[in-house]
């Protein structure tokens, strides 16, 4: 099967879409793939968090590689050698249409609360720009990021987004909890944590995820 670029992005900041590229990097590398991280967000968090990695010893070891500007070109030609995953957003910008533009799959992180919920509609929106510039837009999905676990807002936030056949809400959906801000502490991925740091569910959450993103099914060896 072909090498394929994932795109992890929303022009919402504070969604979550760095904590989700750098995780499913994270797992795609240890399934045996070779994995580039492209970290397109002038914030620059993932090649941050891919250096502590680094700093860190985890194996396997993580390649990323910042990239800004007209950045389709070189994720189309990276894609000749890795499965490309793309960490891009926090407004509506160059390497956000770009990746968009040339990516496989995007996934876009999106919080249950209402007012982000409401930036799906600009999603769509940008979605229909690109597709009319270039007829061609990714397969497309929403994922509910960092859910309260006390209310009921994944379910709300379902039922208010069910509409958009779109742009499909996967079935996994990621909580959130204490794990991930430990795991970017430690630079590793959540799967990674040792210890009374280590926490199954939240390990569950992102491998179903991954599964779900990549229709592949990664087997934990703990």
């Amino acid at each position: 099967m072909p090498n394929r670029i994932y795109l992890v992005g929303s022009e919402k900041g504070g969604v979550g879409k760095t904590s989700l590229s750098f995780n499913l990097a994270v797992l795609r590398a240890t399934a045996g793939y070779s994995v580039l991280l492209v970290d397109a967000d002038k914030q620059a968090s993932s090649a941050m968090w891919a250096s502590l990695r680094t700093e860190g010893g985890f194996l396997p070891a993580l390649i990323c590689v910042q990239k800004q500007g007209k950045i389709g070109s070189d994720l189309l030609g990276l894609k000749d050698n890795y499965e490309v995953i793309v960490d891009a957003g926090g407004a509506d910008s160059v390497e956000l249409r770009q990746a968009i533009a040339v990516a496989d799959r995007w996934i876009i992180p999106v919080r249950a609360g209402q007012l982000d919920l409401f930036s799906i509609a600009k999603m769509a929106q940008l979605m229909e720009d690109v597709h009319e510039r270039i007829g061609r837009t990714p397969d497309t999905s929403v994922v509910l990021n960092a859910v309260s676990p006390s209310t009921r807002e994944a379910e709300e936030a379902r039922e208010m987004l069910s509409d958009n056949v779109r742009m499909p809400v996967m079935q996994a959906q990621i909580v959130d909890r204490v794990a991930m801000r430990r795991a970017v502490m430690a630079g590793c991925g959540i799967t990674e944590l040792t210890g009374r740091n280590y926490n199954d569910v939240a390990a569950g959450e992102m491998i179903a995820l991954y599964a779900e993103v990549f229709g592949d099914v990664f087997h934990v060896s703990r």
